[in-house]
């Protein structure tokens, strides 16, 4: 089915596979972004990665993220979005305000680099 969305998921019950996660993800959103390409079919695609665990005990740092555009959402963030579902919203500003920290951290993190 063309232009269709696709998603994929996996999931681990340890934070010892969240390293190999992130790996697959980056791997895999390279792999979507050059067949989207190749089809000549233009578009953004979201890597988000759904944690149950609190922000604190996630063995992956806030640049290996931001660097690699990935967006976390830890149980608080979870909660919190939920939270949000009560009370209606924008998903366009909702999403917007999801992407904001990746793109602050991307952006504070290319100007390090220079």
């Amino acid at each position: 089915m063309s232009g269709a969305p696709s998603s994929a998921c996996s999931v681990y019950d340890t934070n010892s596979g969240f390293h190999a996660k992130v790996g697959k993800l980056i791997d895999s959103r390279g792999a979507v972004i050059k067949a989207m390409q190749t089809s000549g079919h233009g578009t953004t695609v979201l890597s988000v990665l759904v944690c149950a665990l609190p922000r604190d005990q996630i063995a992956v740092s806030d640049s290996e993220l931001a660097v690699n555009s990935i967006l976390l959402v830890s149980v608080e963030a979870l909660a919190a979005a939920l939270d949000q579902t009560r009370i209606p919203t924008e998903p366009d500003k909702l999403l917007d305000g999801g992407f904001a920290p990746v793109s602050r951290r991307a952006t504070q993190t290319s100007a390090g680099a220079n």
